[in-house]
């Protein structure tokens, strides 16, 4: 069928030009750190220069162009975000507390804050804009997930990390 050789076609254009790039930086930066080219103290610079600063603007330049209504009208993924984004973060969390007998609430609490919170400030764009374009769509879904995340995800996990180490003491 030529409709679904087409189709391969261009899910195989999309899985290249999108995920191939981070897979080949990823590399890089495993190399160099086996290597040595870079050391503790500069990934912590290079965290700090996207954290502070390239993810801020790039979030910001992006979404300037979205109007009020675009923002209306994603209230829902707004919602949705949160209860999957929360739940996926509680379901680690209980998971770590309750099943595993040697880990204490804090240290479930730190593993929900891990693999509870997706990394999409730093792969959203590299992942959607290849996909569906630059368009202010994408850079809204990045933030709104990304608010998500941050907003409500680390406060909670730091709450009950908190009460973690209280209860332990």
């Amino acid at each position: 069928n030529p409709g679904n050789n087409l189709n391969s076609k261009y899910m195989l254009h999309i899985i290249l030009y999108a995920i191939v790039p981070i897979i080949v930086v990823m590399l890089a930066g495993y190399i160099s750190g086996k290597k040595g080219i870079f050391s503790g103290d500069d990934a912590k610079k290079f965290n700090k220069a996207v954290l502070d600063y390239a993810l801020p603007a790039a979030l910001f330049v992006s979404i300037v162009d979205a109007s009020r209504e675009m923002l209306v009208r994603d209230i829902k993924l707004s919602i949705i975000s949160l209860v999957v984004i929360m739940f996926c973060f509680m379901l680690v969390y209980y998971i770590y507390a309750y099943c595993f007998k040697n880990v204490t609430k804090g240290d479930a609490a730190v593993m929900a804050l891990i693999s509870g919170s997706p990394t999409i400030g730093f792969l959203g764009f590299a992942v959607l804009e290849p996909i569906f374009g630059t368009t202010p769509y994408v850079a809204l879904v990045v933030a709104i997930v990304g608010i998500v995340v941050n907003a409500v995800g680390i406060p909670v996990g730091l709450s009950l990390l908190n009460a973690g180490q209280a209860e332990a003491s």
